[in-house]
């Protein structure tokens, strides 16, 4: 039967508006790891409100962006059922997670959807994109490697063996070198890309004081001089590549592990910001003098902490708040605070300074 051609019209119209239009990702996107959430959470940065969550499953670690934009990544891990049933409380980053599965995960920035998952050991720490967007490499906590992955083949290229319990690690900025401070062997493992091997070992020891508990570090754009952060010795130590040793110390406020966590360079390349999990502050350090200049209080648990693309502003993981926490950093203050899921851990800005570079 033909239709008249108002009541086509009329019927095409009300098809198109019974059609959920395509899921888009905010263009100024902030991504946030909900650890014991099982989920990622997607922030838009200019209204400050989570536009979706993502459901992954597991124990979503920490996520980064790469250089382009174009896709997110997850490290995801999961304890097998023995291990999930026995489990006791436990601290950030001990060395618990043998067993079970482990994984990137790949999204589209646009689409917001998995496109990829590439397997690892154990348990997938953190995910850092090489700055040419051919790799990735992910620290594997649980099996003591440094995994390096062909991001378009969505591949394994090779494993390289680390010291014990690789975590927030580092890519030089031409790409030649990684450094990955090793949680339970207090030291950090300098790794060449092109050789695809282990060529040294940095103990951070300085003024009579050693690292306990290297969490998470930091290099300038030079790639000359890193930071690495002590969440259990409650210091950080600035590390000198070309020497290979410890050239400074600034120390913290005492408490209970865990304490100073991430610490990317702030894009001005002379500040760090440091998120201190017991302290519930980040601890502003001049990166040339190394010497702490005051702490901003910003909430329980800080961990991870992103910039945006101009440095105004940072983003912190409050993981004992299960919320977001932005930061202006003129005024210092926080400006809001965003609920995401439970436990949040890793954050990244799409086109901003993120953890690993």
């Amino acid at each position: 039967m033909k239709l008249p051609l108002a009541t086509g019209v009329l019927l095409l119209v009300l098809l198109l508006g019974c059609t959920s239009p395509p899921k888009t990702g905010p263009e100024r996107a902030v991504y946030v790891a909900n650890e014991k959430g099982a989920s990622l959470s997607v922030v838009d940065a200019a209204t400050n409100k989570v536009v979706e969550t993502i459901a992954l499953g597991g124990h979503p670690h920490n996520v980064n962006v790469s250089a382009d934009g174009k896709y997110f990544f997850a490290t995801n891990h999961s304890e097998d059922e023995e291990e999930e049933a026995g489990k006791k409380e436990e601290t950030e980053h001990d060395d618990h997670h043998a067993g079970g599965e482990s994984f990137v995960r790949i999204l589209d920035a646009r689409t917001l959807q998995l496109v990829n998952s590439i397997a690892l050991e154990q348990f997938g720490a953190h995910v850092v994109p090489s700055h040419d967007g051919r790799s990735l490499f992910a620290s594997d906590q649980g099996a003591d490697f440094l995994e390096v992955l062909d991001l378009e083949e969505g591949t394994r290229l090779s494993r390289i063996k680390t010291g014990h319990g690789p975590h927030g690690f580092v890519v030089s900025p031409n790409d030649q070198f990684v450094y990955t401070p090793n949680v339970a062997s207090n030291d950090i493992t300098v790794i060449d890309v092109a050789a695809q091997e282990a060529i040294g070992t940095i103990v951070p020891e300085y003024g009579g004081h050693a690292c306990e508990k290297p969490v998470a570090m930091g290099i300038d754009t030079g790639g000359r001089y890193g930071v690495v952060t002590c969440g259990g010795s409650f210091d950080a130590y600035k590390i000198d590549f070309a020497e290979k040793k410890a050239v400074g110390r600034v120390e913290f406020r005492k408490g209970e592990y865990p304490g100073p966590i991430q610490t990317p360079l702030h894009p001005d390349g002379k500040t760090l910001y440091i998120p201190d999990m017991r302290n519930g502050v980040v601890h502003k350090v001049d990166f040339e003098s190394f010497k702490l200049l005051k702490d901003i209080p910003v909430g329980k648990g800080a961990h991870g902490i992103a910039f945006s693309a101009d440095g105004k502003t940072a983003y912190i993981t409050l993981t004992w708040e299960n919320a977001l926490a932005v930061l202006d950093l003129a005024t210092e203050q926080v400006r809001a605070r965003i609920p995401v899921g439970e436990e949040p851990n890793g954050v990244a800005v799409r086109g901003g300074k993120n953890q690993g570079w």
